[in-house]
């Protein structure tokens, strides 16, 4: 039961742009694009993953915010950090997966999309996608279901 009245306000991280010129001869300071969109690319790379997003004033714990979302905690580490997926279909691939981050009432969410298992024993490698349409899809069903759930609960 929520005793506060507080919603949960969303914190979008600004992604940060790097083009595939850039990347072949170092960082985003040496491409001679001046677009935002770094139109010369046949498609946009990520320093930093695009769907990494905060949510404040949750106040669930992290069971519960997995449970609503449909997601199942599979590792869990010191510090409040947990590991979520959920399965797009009977098979274990392609599935959505986050990494977590507790601090508090905020939580840090860190999606993206595996379509495949990793190749290899031991190696963790795998074929994800870290934007797109599908996971914004994904980041924003997450921003709703929590929102949802702050309103039922402040009722």
């Amino acid at each position: 039961m929520n005793l506060s009245t507080a919603k949960p306000s969303v914190i979008a991280r600004s992604p940060q742009p790097a083009c595939r010129q850039a990347g072949r001869r170092g960082n985003l300071q040496d491409c001679a694009c001046t677009l935002d969109r770094h139109a010369h690319c046949d498609s946009l790379a990520m320093t930093n993953k695009l769907m990494d997003f905060v949510i404040k004033n949750i106040q669930q714990n992290i069971v519960g915010v997995a449970r609503e979302l449909g997601y199942v905690i599979i590792d869990s580490k010191d510090g409040g950090e947990y590991n979520l997926v959920r399965k797009l279909n009977y098979d274990n691939y392609p599935r959505f997966h986050i990494y977590v981050k507790q601090a508090g009432t905020d939580f840090h969410f860190s999606l993206h999309l595996d379509q495949k298992k990793p190749i290899y024993q031991g190696a963790h490698a795998h074929n994800g996608e870290y934007f797109g349409p599908v996971v914004e899809q994904e980041a924003d069903r997450i921003r709703d279901v929590i929102a949802r759930s702050s309103n039922d609960e402040a009722i």
